[in-house]
């Protein structure tokens, strides 16, 4: 839009702006309530069909649909998320989730989804000692797998015990990667999924 009213001998500052946008991951995803709004309830532009409703796939659908696309996305299992998946474990009145799949946000300045649980106000927590503690997850058999699985794929990561390693220098690699924190999103990554997929046309076969 902007392309239509900036003067052509400022077209280039134009360029660089977005690109500085686009490096650091400041483009919006459609999730907040702002951009959220402008998504038309009649397209204009055209149909489309975007295959696979992962992360990427439902970004790409969202702005498709920003731009005025009627887009409709096919997925053969019977859930979103492709290999984004968060298990619900319920016992009594408490619920407790794992990622069974794409569990850390490693690195959140520069990652795309670090933005979105941003722009979603979603907590990221930087231990998984911490969630343990202090939301009273792993308390129970079954958690205590799943929680012990998480500390075994971490060894496997990094090619050490656990007791070798060292939060403090979790991140040393971010240079040569995304920068800042490797995080867990609480309640799992499936709210990413959750956000991105609102209001998205969706056939599962």
């Amino acid at each position: 839009m902007l392309g239509d009213v900036i003067p052509e001998r400022c077209s280039g500052l134009l360029d660089s702006a977005y690109n500085y946008l686009l490096s650091y991951v400041y483009i919006n995803f459609g999730v907040a309530l702002a951009i959220k709004n402008r998504i038309s309830n009649e397209p204009s532009k055209g149909r489309e069909i975007v295959i696979g409703p992962g992360l990427a796939g439902l970004a790409t659908t969202r702005q498709l649909m920003l731009f005025g696309f009627e887009v409709t996305v096919l997925e053969g299992r019977k859930r979103a998320g492709r290999r984004v998946y968060t298990k619900k474990m319920e016992r009594g009145n408490k619920v407790a989730t794992t990622d069974l799949r794409g569990s850390v946000l490693t690195g959140t300045l520069g990652n795309p989804l670090g933005l979105l649980g941003r722009q979603l106000l979603y907590t990221l927590h930087k231990e998984l000692e911490t969630l343990r503690k202090d939301f009273g997850v792993a308390m129970d058999a079954e958690e205590m797998i799943l929680f012990n699985w998480h500390l075994a794929n971490l060894e496997y990561a990094n090619a050490s015990l656990l007791s070798h390693l060292s939060l403090a220098f979790l991140d040393q690699d971010d240079p040569y990667d995304m920068g800042g924190d490797h995080c867990f999103l609480s309640g799992g990554n499936g709210r990413l999924v959750h956000a991105l997929a609102e209001n998205v046309p969706i056939i599962f076969f």
